[in-house]
């Protein structure tokens, strides 16, 4: 469905060798899970899936063995990223107003590794 990706971004939690989403923990003994798929030709050349999730680039095999599954470089942290959350008022009428990496801007990955 989407074609010409330049990046994706996966805003998740994490710890040291594994992600974590919707209660769910992914290590690196669930990537056969995967299969294969091949995500290649849905991004450009020179893109790359980046984990936004604290500490899950501690584990190379972990990082290398998603790139591996879906054919497309992979980078990730080896330390937390800072998110920011904003908000006004007081429990049980409190209102997120603004959440996201502070400033706006995209921190540098600490680690990248490629299918292969």
């Amino acid at each position: 469905r989407y074609r010409n990706l330049t990046n994706v971004y996966w805003f998740g939690h994490g710890a040291a060798r594994e992600l974590q989403f919707g209660g769910a923990v992914f290590r690196s003994v669930d990537i056969p899970s995967l299969g294969s798929v091949d995500l290649s030709p849905h991004l450009t050349g020179g893109a790359s899936i980046t984990f936004l999730a604290c500490n899950a680039g501690q584990s190379p095999d972990l990082m290398r063995g998603i790139a591996n599954a879906v054919r497309v470089p992979i980078r990730g942290f080896t330390t937390g990223v800072r998110w920011e959350l904003s908000y006004r008022g007081h429990p049980p009428h409190r209102a997120i107003t603004r959440r996201g990496l502070p400033e706006g801007s995209l921190p540098s990955p600490t680690i990248s590794v490629t299918p292969g």
